[in-house]
């Protein structure tokens, strides 16, 4: 019986160190990954922009245009909100998938703005080169991934 016990024991041990082993697997996988998937419905109202510098982005394939565009794209700082756009007003219904991978964290909310856009505000917490990811319908856009340089101040 005492030899049961220890058997038991020795099994509960090993239970709590697989765990742990995968708690940790999971943080691994996780640093430096922000994924947020998001649906844009089509919506035919027109929006006002301020003129910002558009990267546009053809994709034929998939039922029209998608325009990723805006400043976070290229270039941005540590610790601050770097902000970019995308608008599907022209692909027809579809699923966004984004995802945001570099050497640090990055904290990531998207907003849809209702209209057939959205804008993706991103923070990521150490200096580097990030990729900016984005699909449609879980195909990467044309010129995607994008680079973005973060630096600190």
């Amino acid at each position: 019986e005492a030899e049961e016990m220890k058997m038991r024991q020795m099994e509960d041990e090993k239970e709590k160190a697989r765990l742990a082993e995968e708690k940790e697997a999971q943080k691994k996988a996780t640093k430096g990954i922000a994924g947020i998937k998001t649906k844009i419905m089509k919506d035919e109202k027109d929006k006002q922009t301020e003129p910002v510098k558009k990267k546009e982005t053809e994709d034929e394939g998939k039922g029209g245009k998608i325009k990723v565009y805006g400043s976070g794209l290229e270039s941005g700082m540590v610790n601050q909100e770097n902000i970019f756009s995308i608008e599907t007003r022209d692909a027809g219904t579809g699923g966004i998938g984004l995802s945001i991978e570099g050497p640090g964290d990055v904290e990531m909310k998207f907003k849809d703005n209702k209209n057939g856009s959205g804008t993706v505000h991103y923070t990521p917490d150490e200096e580097g080169t990030y990729a900016i990811i984005v699909t449609f319908n879980g195909k990467e856009i044309p010129k995607s991934p994008f680079k973005a340089v973060i630096r600190s101040n």
